[in-house]
């Protein structure tokens, strides 16, 4: 099976998602021997944020797509802001000239947030938003609730249950993954 694209979803500097994109990155490769490919939208140009960018391709988001494209599934790392997922992710979405390449994509939602929810109203919406494109939602989430204190001056968790089920959920989910297989549409 091909690569998995682990986005993160955020573009605030010094987003502690990205340590959970980094530390759920590092179990795949370690323990799980996949090919990981890192894309924060922490990189995208401001440029996007203009009317026109959706009539002239951003060229980091045709290389996000190319990415995106020919990966076998995706690991959506996603913090909760004001009650619901960054903007910055469904502009991304928006943004695709091909949103239909998230169909038939397996794909892991992960939600990270100061509450003790975990960021579940950040990822109903997005689930909401990826099965719309017929992404295929795997129906487990992992939430990482209190993110400030699990991470307290650390750059990983080390909760013993939280990475204990961070580890089940990714195998489980790989599994997942490789059942439902993913169609590559043709690039543009």
């Amino acid at each position: 099976m091909g690569t998995l694209v682990i986005i993160v979803g955020t573009n605030r500097v010094g987003a502690r998602s990205r340590l959970v994109a980094s530390q759920i990155a590092e179990f795949f490769v370690r323990e799980l021997e996949v090919s990981v490919q890192a894309m924060d939208l922490g990189k995208l140009d401001p440029v996007l944020f203009s009317p026109t960018a959706y009539q002239v391709p951003s060229p980091v988001v045709v290389e996000m797509e190319k990415e995106l494209v020919h990966s076998s599934a995706m690991v959506v790392v996603c913090p909760e802001y004001n009650g619901g997922m960054p903007g910055i992710v469904k502009l991304f979405i928006d943004l695709l000239p091909h949103p239909e390449l998230f169909d038939g994509k397996p794909v892991w939602l992960v939600g990270v947030a100061s509450g003790r929810f975990g960021g579940v109203r950040a990822l109903a919406q997005l689930e909401q938003v990826l099965s719309s494109l017929g992404a295929y939602v795997f129906p487990k989430k992992l939430f990482f609730p209190g993110i400030a204190v699990l991470l307290s001056n650390r750059s990983r968790v080390e909760d013993p249950k939280l990475c204990q089920s961070m580890a089940d959920q990714a195998r489980l989910f790989w599994s997942f993954a490789q059942r439902m297989g993913s169609p590559s549409p043709a690039p543009r």
